[in-house]
């Protein structure tokens, strides 16, 4: 019998993710799979997979890993940069399926997808759309918030910490320093974006419970009107009928009353011609005696 052939850790990875389970995401993560940097068939990486499908345990675990990596990764750009100026890679192009899941993370204002790409490597400062804006820009022109406030921490940061080598050079001691505090500068500037945006993720919790009960009570009104409606046109209709039976009753009422007076009236005519008959009689008979 052949052997069974092991899981593909990319579906065991979105499997994790769909099922909120953290336990296979841990050990898939010491088996040394690159839980941030896979995706998916749609492109998309196993953090936006969770943001997008509510999976808050899941979401909660890939962004803390997300910004340990990104700490680690600003520390060691930081000790690099003390000795020599780093090259900066070509921007990814427009036409680049990240570029396009990242532009599309812009306009969700979504700040986790972002920090996931910032993760994997993609150079989102640098990238540009088919209007050639950057995220930055894109995120300032459309009101999107905690977007534009992750972007413009993440352009300040860098700018504080790359000297030049010549700069290192001349200023031994300084780059000494340097080295020594970059690793705490990087994980308090990790800690304050993600702090920044759990604030801006908050805000849009009370945002969204706010319009639901905005869209509750408004509907709650509609139901009471159409209730208020239909009693109305009930008790309408109920009127009408009323006074239609009153009507009916009163128009009977009339045919009998009517009905009574011709009666009495045909009967006090005939008691009239039946006495006149009789007093004819005696009137003849008067006469032949």
């Amino acid at each position: 019998m052949a052997a069974e052939q092991p899981e593909d850790p990319v579906k065991q990875l979105f499997r994790a993710v769909m099922q909120d389970d953290l336990a296979t995401l841990k050990q898939l993560q010491e088996a040394g799979v690159d839980i941030l940097g896979m995706r998916n068939k749609s492109k998309q990486t196993a953090l936006q997979v969770a943001a997008e499908r509510g999976k808050k345990g899941a979401k909660a675990w890939l962004e803390e890993l997300a910004k340990a990596k990104g700490g680690a990764k600003a520390a060691a750009a930081q000790a690099a940069a003390a000795a020599t100026k780093p090259a900066k890679p070509a921007p990814a192009e427009p036409t680049d399926e990240r570029v396009t899941q990242l532009f599309r993370a812009v306009m969700k204002d979504d700040v986790s997808a972002v920090e996931a790409m910032v993760a994997s490597g993609l150079d989102v400062l640098a990238a540009r759309n088919k209007s050639q804006m950057s995220p930055l820009q894109l995120a300032a022109e459309r009101g999107k918030v905690a977007v534009r406030t992750y972007l413009e921490r993440l352009q300040s940061a860098p700018a504080a910490s790359a000297e030049p080598a010549k700069e290192a050079e001349e200023a031994a001691p300084e780059v000494e320093q340097e080295k020594q505090t970059s690793g705490e500068d990087a994980e308090k500037t990790g800690a304050d974006e993600v702090a920044e945006v759990k604030t801006e993720q908050g805000l849009g919790e009370v945002e969204r419970e706010k319009k639901a009960t905005e869209a509750k009570a408004e509907e709650e009104k509609r139901r009471a009107v159409e209730e208020a409606d239909r009693k109305a046109e009930e008790e309408r209709k109920a009127a009408e009928a009323k006074a239609e039976e009153e009507e009916t009753r009163r128009a009977a009422e009339e045919a009998g009353r009517k009905a009574e007076e011709e009666r009495k009236a045909a009967e006090a005519k005939a008691e009239e011609e039946k006495r006149r008959a009789a007093e004819e009689i005696e009137r003849k008979a008067e006469e032949e005696r």
